[in-house]
């Protein structure tokens, strides 16, 4: 019965209905508008989660960094202030994790609500310059922990030049090119109507653009919108303790959910048995979706 359950049943697309439908319920609960930080704005955080593969896999690699030369695979995961998951998918442990920052952003319609702001914090690997363009366009906003934040230029639209001359101590490194941003204004909307209405998932758009990013003028001139929303953001967590404390609280958070999925993932030296990628996301959506039960 089990097995037959399993086949049947067990399928990513029903886990992912599953999952989000009890999101979507626990949403409604009065007692989640306990966890919120602020009553008009959600906080959400993402991260990676390596786990160990006991047979070979295309969707695993040696981490050399991490784990010696095992061959791991890494699950990455969304969290809310209430610590459900309502997204995850298994990349490999040599892929950018912000990649995949706007798949679980999208994924879920519940968390876009009308009227509500939306915060996304990340670590140092969810973050790039196009990636903070792209969530700002699309109303959310990124706040990674980025690390050795003192070495990150600032951008600004005029040059450096023209700050110093004014007396500012605080002045940019770079101006902004706006001329490539102009030029490109048409093609970045198009792409970000193609993210939303999920037209195609944003890892592979990226995934497609950074390939060539030198030669591409889309991804430059994303890069440059999201150099001006990454400068803006650095001054901010400098100048704002709360927003500084509001990050690594919400990290700590994905990091609780990470400790309760080894918990839940505990069979099998909590290692990953299954080859193909569809069943390695089945295996996860079955974690998730007890982690959710639980909560």
């Amino acid at each position: 019965t089990l097995y037959n359950t399993s086949k049947w049943y067990f399928s990513e697309e029903n886990l992912k209905t599953a999952i989000d439908k009890i999101v979507t319920l626990t949403k409604k609960l009065p007692i989640h508008e306990l966890f919120r930080h602020h009553k008009d704005e959600q906080q959400t955080s993402s991260d990676g989660q390596h786990y160990a593969m006991s047979v070979d896999s295309l969707n695993a690699s040696r981490s050399f960094k991490y784990h010696n030369r095992d061959r791991y695979a890494n699950v990455y995961g969304f969290v809310d202030e209430a610590i459900l998951t309502f997204y995850s998918t298994v990349i490999t442990p040599v892929d950018r994790e912000a990649t995949f920052v706007l798949d679980g952003l999208i994924h879920n319609e519940v968390y876009w609500e009308q009227d509500k702001k939306w915060m996304h914090h990340t670590d140092t690997h969810g973050q790039t310059e196009a990636m903070f363009s792209a969530t700002n366009l699309l109303g959310v906003s990124l706040a990674p922990r980025i690390k050795n934040l003192k070495s990150k230029k600032l951008y600004a639209f005029n040059s450096p030049k023209t700050y110093k001359d004014k007396g500012y101590v605080l002045t940019p490194s770079e101006s902004i090119k706006t001329n490539i941003i102009e030029q490109q204004w048409d093609n970045i909307l198009r792409m970000m109507v193609t993210i939303k209405l999920k037209e195609n998932t944003a890892s592979s758009l990226f995934s497609r653009l950074s390939s060539y990013a030198k030669q591409n003028p889309l991804y430059q001139a994303i890069q440059e919108l999201g150099r001006l929303y990454k400068s803006i953001y650095i001054l901010k967590y400098y100048d704002e303790l709360e927003l500084r404390q509001l990050t690594e609280k919400q990290l700590n958070k994905v990091e609780r959910s990470n400790q309760f999925a080894h918990a839940v993932f505990f069979d099998n030296n909590r290692e990953i048995s299954y080859e193909l990628k569809e069943e390695q996301e089945v295996a996860i959506g079955c974690r998730v979706l007890i982690q959710n039960a639980i909560i």
